[in-house]
């Protein structure tokens, strides 16, 4: 539980550091309220962990738990095709130095040359997957 706190806490000493806490707010608001948010699962997660509790029930528990991770991994395509799809788009992306132009690779390519041209590469990105939209 401590390292928790220190996660959370890094990632908001980071966002005041960047001055990015007001995106960082809106992000977390949108994942937890609108359509598609968090909540469900949340509530689904803490109302099957509560069965843990008896004993007896123990075995449910801990089958519909792992019913739940597989379905969160494979919900809206699943996230071994949402990564795919990630790596895809950042390959095929250009970048125009002026001089000459390099392929971008799963970081977003390397610029090429001495112009100070536009750089169109996109940097690496993994996608978030909500559980219900």
């Amino acid at each position: 539980m401590p390292f928790l706190f220190i996660i959370v806490g890094a990632v908001f000493v980071i966002a005041a550091v960047r001055n990015t806490n007001q995106e960082l707010v809106t992000l977390l608001k949108g994942d937890f309220t609108g359509k598609g948010n968090f909540i469900y699962w949340t509530a689904a997660i803490l109302f099957i962990g509560a069965f843990g509790y008896i004993s007896e029930l123990k075995p449910v528990s801990r089958a519909f738990m792992a019913l739940v991770v597989i379905v969160l991994f494979l919900k809206n395509g699943g996230v071994f095709d949402k990564f795919r799809q990630a790596l895809n788009q950042t390959q095929g992306n250009t970048v125009n130095t002026g001089t000459a132009s390099a392929s971008g690779g799963i970081f977003g390519g390397s610029s090429i040359g001495t112009s100070t041209g536009n750089t169109t590469g996109a940097p690496f990105s993994i996608p978030i997957i909500h559980p219900l939209g």
